[in-house]
């Protein structure tokens, strides 16, 4: 919900900027967008090993 009001929030704020800002905002949002898959997939590896250590019991 949050990142939904940043959003637009900052779409007001860029729409009477150059297009120097949108090129920022969109690099940050590529960055964003790969430090959430690679959080999620190393999250996803952590509890498949903790799965298959417990049973492993």
């Amino acid at each position: 919900m949050y990142s939904g009001l940043s959003l637009l929030s900052l779409s007001f704020l860029v729409s009477g900027f150059t297009w120097r800002i949108l090129y920022s905002v969109a690099l940050t949002g590529i960055g964003y967008y790969v430090f959430v898959r690679k959080t999620a997939k190393q999250k996803e590896r952590e509890e498949k090993a903790v799965y298959t250590t417990y049973s492993d019991l």
